[in-house]
């Protein structure tokens, strides 16, 4: 009698070679003839479900698992099979594993045994897409044994020879899985390790890439439980500088489906860093990838490996990282789309320089990278030819080497930057008597800056542009931070080539906090270009100016961001202000000599008055649609872009004081109030037509406190709609009138004041009357205000507030 594993191989073959029916008899003869075996009745299922007796295949399969429950392949056909029609045998794909084979003979059927072992396999959420790069070898083969026994095996074989990145590429473009992962041959996966990494990318949308740990082999074909010599390989938590020493998110992670479309795929003309050019890709894209508790997979140390054995491969690396190591890509790996200050950016080389020294272990040993460290040492004295950390560094690793003298000469060099620092004198004594011996050197490693920290928290970026004002840049930095949401808050300080030390007073809020970005300009620029710098850099959803001697109450970012979370079609807010005189004073300290009640929004109050005011907050994605602030403008262009916003998008008043407006009397609208005057007409003339000048009705109502008296050719009746205005108010209230006059200015003041008068009886007294003026041309008689107004006080102050419009 013929040994019935034999004939059931001969079944399988013939199966495969489309002998069906020859395959059916076989196997039915051996079930037939007995003793059941599971893996014959297995296989005759497959049979009887592709002639569609989809009943008698599932009562093989059920019998099969009798016999042995623990029949991987039994209860994967089960499952698919159970499902209402053939066509229904394809479920849902979550994860799709790319598999590249060249000359992998030895290892694509373990390979294979592996994944289709996976817990989402069994379940049917994943695919194998297996891309032969015109091996010499016979992969196919085996490839099709294990597609005869499984659904979600596809496999494609190439022309001609291609790198492994244009076969990965191949396989993604004709990916069904939401997220997909290289599985090279010679890779062994623990069974959950597909399930772990894609729940975590299901939990959190934030996340773009998903990583764990690898144990390490040199034993080919190994297994996990196996008694060979191995060690877990522990990768780093994600920080993406870490990227231009090594593949810090291990060389098999789990990506979504669609970042391919966002950054674009692997670049096909590596042969062995395609996959760190394409990180470096993802994390200038200020992408998130993240680590899981895990383990992944067994990792084969081969000296054949593609990365030890392919000689182009040290020419790729250099090509690769020396365009990152240049500023404008390095700056993006630290979360910045400009380039830092120089003395800022040559610490951030530093420090990363500083990382070369027991970057990791493997298999017990120390990893270094001194030729990274000094290239990071190199361009950080480019930056700041006295950077105390590159110096003392880069001096160790020159000792190291063998030249003390260039080493004992950095260290020198460092002395006066490193005061107090004893361990340069060590370093001295150590270079200067010959030690080769690390442990005689003190390196100094410098904790990683929290940047990519502060891009996921971060909410709203405070741009502070400043000139000149050391005396207030300390209030402002302390003012900002003491913010009940400062966790998520991002400083930018542009200093616009300031002939003051605001830069020390800077570095040392630095040292304390790590949300506060300092960039200087060597020339000065007019505040509204150092908006626009700030803007570029800043990593906030919303943004905010926080001028230096302004000032907030401690929960204003809170209550703003909470309406612009809360209502997305708000495009900015804006809340009431307190008025002071007093310079440098806290929310709540200074005494306030009045306060800016600002009405409720409509598009026609913007060409009566820029009522934003100075502490606005509104989405960064503004500048992506309508541009920065116009910087032809040197004292409105604020107010220009809140009459662009308003073209397109709504904005939103807070009825509440949140801030603090410090009257300064060498304010930039104080200090040329003749530009001021004429770049705001100017804007009005600009955005006339676009923007309605009458009010419709449902806006009157909105307007806390104030009364808008808009004027036509002829004049307009005021008396009813105004005593309505002050009929609505306690005596006690300040009135408020804004006055948008095109003629007949100073009788429509006349009116309006008179009325407010007899109404209070104020019996000439004008002090709680605040006249807004917002004329339509340049000659509106300003000269007829003294003759108006008989309180000299009165006239002064309002004189004041029209000339400032």
């Amino acid at each position: 009698m013929a040994n019935p594993e034999l004939l059931n191989l001969k079944a399988e073959i013939k199966f495969e070679i489309g002998e069906k029916a020859e395959a059916k008899a076989i196997l039915k003869e051996l079930v037939e003839r007995g003793p059941e075996d599971d893996g014959i009745l297995n296989n005759l299922a497959i049979v009887l479900w592709d002639e569609g007796d989809s009943k008698g295949a599932l009562e093989c399969l059920a019998r099969a698992l009798e016999l042995n429950p623990d029949n991987a392949d039994a209860a994967f056909n089960h499952q698919q099979f159970s499902l209402r029609g053939k066509e229904e045998i394809v479920a849902e794909i979550l994860v799709s594993v790319l598999v590249s084979t060249y000359g992998s003979e030895k290892f694509i059927r373990e390979c294979l045994s592996n994944l289709v072992q996976q817990d989402l396999f069994l379940q049917g959420k994943m695919e194998i897409l297996v891309i032969d790069a015109c091996s010499p070898e016979d992969e196919k083969s085996i490839v099709e044994e294990f597609q005869a026994k499984h659904a979600n095996i596809s496999y494609e074989r190439t022309v001609q020879r291609e790198t492994i990145y244009a076969s990965w590429n191949r396989a993604i473009r004709a990916s069904r899985g939401s997220f997909v992962i290289n599985a090279n041959t010679d890779d062994r996966f623990v069974p959950e390790a597909f399930s772990h990494l894609a729940r975590e990318l299901s939990e959190d949308s934030s996340v773009q890439a998903v990583y764990g740990d690898w144990m390490v082999t040199k034993t080919e074909n190994d297994r996990f439980d196996s008694e060979t010599d191995k060690f877990v390989f522990h990768y780093p938590e994600y920080y993406p500088p870490l990227l231009l020493y090594y593949q810090i998110t291990s060389h098999s992670l789990m990506l979504r489906r669609k970042v391919f479309d966002s950054i674009g795929y692997y670049d096909e003309n590596y042969k062995v860093f395609g996959n760190s050019d394409l990180m470096l890709r993802f994390a200038c894209a200020g992408l998130k990838a993240k680590k899981v508790p895990h383990l992944v997979g067994l990792y084969l140390e081969s000296l054949k490996s593609l990365g030890h054995s392919e000689p182009s491969g040290q020419t790729e690396w250099e090509a690769l990282y020396g365009r990152y190591l240049k500023p404008p890509l390095f700056s993006k790996l630290f979360g910045f789309s400009e380039i830092p200050e120089a003395k800022q950016f040559a610490q951030f080389y530093a420090i990363l320089g500083s990382w070369g020294s027991n970057l990791n272990s493997w298999g017990g040993q120390a990893m270094c990278d001194f030729d990274m460290s000094k290239r990071f040492f190199d361009e950080a004295l480019l930056f700041d030819p006295d950077n105390h950390l590159a110096l003392n560094d880069l001096g160790v690793i020159f000792c190291l080497c063998g030249e003390h003298r260039r080493g004992v000469e950095l260290f020198r060099r460092a002395l006066p930057f490193a005061q107090g620092s004893s361990f340069l004198e060590k370093n001295l004594a150590a270079g200067e008597r010959g030690s080769l011996e690390f442990g005689d050197f003190h390196w100094i490693k410098v904790q990683l800056p929290q940047f990519s920290n502060l891009h996921d928290r971060c909410l709203v970026s405070a741009i502070v542009s400043a000139y000149n004002s050391a005396a207030f840049i300390r209030g402002c930095l302390e003012d900002l931070e003491a913010q009940t949401m400062a966790d998520k808050l991002e400083i930018i300080v542009v200093d616009s080539g300031s002939l003051q030390n605001e830069r020390a007073i800077v570095e040392e809020f630095q040292r304390t906090y790590d949300n506060i970005v300092y960039i200087r300009t060597e020339e000065r620029e007019t505040v509204y270009q150092a908006w626009n710098r700030g803007a570029k850099a800043a990593r906030g959803k919303y943004l905010t100016n926080a001028n230096t001697d302004d000032r907030h109450r401690s929960d204003a970012f809170e209550v703003m961001t909470g309406i612009l979370e809360a209502e997305p079609e708000v495009a900015l807010v804006y809340s009431n202000q307190l008025v002071t005189d007093d310079a440098d004073t806290p929310f709540g300290e200074c005494r306030f000599v009045g306060t800016f009640q600002k009405p409720g929004y409509h598009r026609n109050i913007m060409l009566v008055g820029c009522y934003m005011g100075s502490q606005p907050m509104w989405r960064r994605s503004l500048h992506g649609e309508i541009g920065y602030f116009d910087e032809r403008f040197v004292s409105a262009s604020d107010y220009e872009f809140w009459c662009r916003i308003a073209l397109s998008h709504e904005m939103k008043h807070i009825p509440d004081l949140l801030g603090v407006y410090y009257r300064n009397p060498r304010g930039v609208e104080v200090r040329d109030m003749p530009l001021s005057l004429k770049e705001t007409t100017k804007i009005k003339g600009m955005y006339a037509d676009a923007l309605a000048r009458i009010p419709d009705d449902s806006f009157l109502p909105n307007v806390p406190f104030r009364f808008l008296l808009p004027v036509g050719e002829g004049g307009l009746a005021i008396e009813g709609p105004l005593e309505a205005y002050l009929n609505a108010f306690s005596s006690g209230d300040p009135v408020s009138l804004v006055i948008m006059a095109e003629e007949n200015l100073v009788s429509t003041i006349e009116e309006a004041v008179g009325m407010v008068c007899r109404k209070r009886g104020l019996e000439g007294d004008f002090a709680d009357i605040e006249i807004l003026l917002a004329p339509g041309s340049d000659d509106f008689g300003l000269e007829s205000f003294d003759a108006l107004i008989p309180m000299p006080n009165t006239s002064a102050e309002i004189l004041e507030k029209a000339r400032s419009l």
